[in-house]
Formats: structure tokens, sequence, C-alpha cells
């Protein structure tokens, strides 16, 4: 319904050689009156670590950038290293990190950090995103995305 409602659109990575199921992301939140929303992401822990991620959420932000989004936020836990250095090398910015803000699992209060990239925003950080970004899509070419 969601989807339906222009509230949230969900992708699905899949290994391209094999077709098996990897990982997912998609803007949620989206509010099309103030023209932000969120993005989440996850990957199997098995497929991490080798620019998959990375390649998505860059793909991603940048359709959304041409749909007329001002800001796309990233919110991740403050202990969730490699989700932070994701968006990091994705242009996003750390602006702050909202201490004690959300509860895990089991209940328990956490703080979590939040990234945004706005449309004023470079599409790419001159730094080592881009270059990161182009070795790994030769290296691998090895996922594809489908909105589901």
């Amino acid at each position: 319904a969601r989807y339906f409602l222009r509230e949230q659109i969900t992708y699905s990575m899949y290994e391209r050689a094999t077709g098996e199921f990897i990982g997912g992301l998609g803007p949620h939140r989206i509010d099309w009156k103030i023209r932000l929303c969120e993005i989440g992401y996850w990957l199997r822990t098995d497929r991490a670590g080798n620019g998959v991620m990375t390649e998505a959420l860059s793909a991603v932000t940048a359709m959304l950038r041409t749909v007329g989004l001002r800001r796309i936020e990233v919110r991740c836990d403050d202990r969730n290293v490699k989700s932070a250095a994701v968006a990091r090398r994705c242009g996003f910015i750390h602006e702050g990190t909202m201490r004690l803000s959300v509860l895990d699992a089991a209940d328990v209060p956490r703080s979590h950090m939040i990234f945004s990239h706005i449309f004023t925003d470079p599409t790419e950080r001159p730094s080592r995103a881009a270059s990161c970004s182009k070795r790994t899509a030769r290296r691998r070419g090895t996922a594809m995305l489908c909105r589901d």
C-alpha cells in the first residue's frame, strides 16, 4: 500500500550470475510536500566489503535526485560502522548523533547517526568515493537491483 501512496519503494538486490537474493534498499518516509525521504539498506554479511551496497546506494540516490527530492537521509545505529561508511562513501554528510532516541529489538535505548544528502550537494564526493565506486564496478559488476 505504501508503494501506491508513493510513501515507500523497496528494491531487492540479486547476484547477477546466480539470481540469488543478497540484500535490499529503498526510500521510505517519503514526504512529497517537503521533498525528503530516508533510505534504508541491508546486505547479507557474506556479500559485505566489495562495494555492492555503495554502488546501489549511489544509484538510488541519483534516481531520487531526478524526481525532485531535496533532502535524502540515512540513519543508522551508532555502532553500525559499516553502514555509516557506505553513507560517507556516497557523499552523505554526518549531521549528528541522536542519543538514546530509538529502541533496538530488545527494547534497549540506542543512539543513531543521521547522514544527509541535499540537492545542492555534489552527486559524488571528489575524494575516494568516485574512484572507489568506479573501480569496484569494473571489478565486480555482480549485482542488480529490482523493484519489489
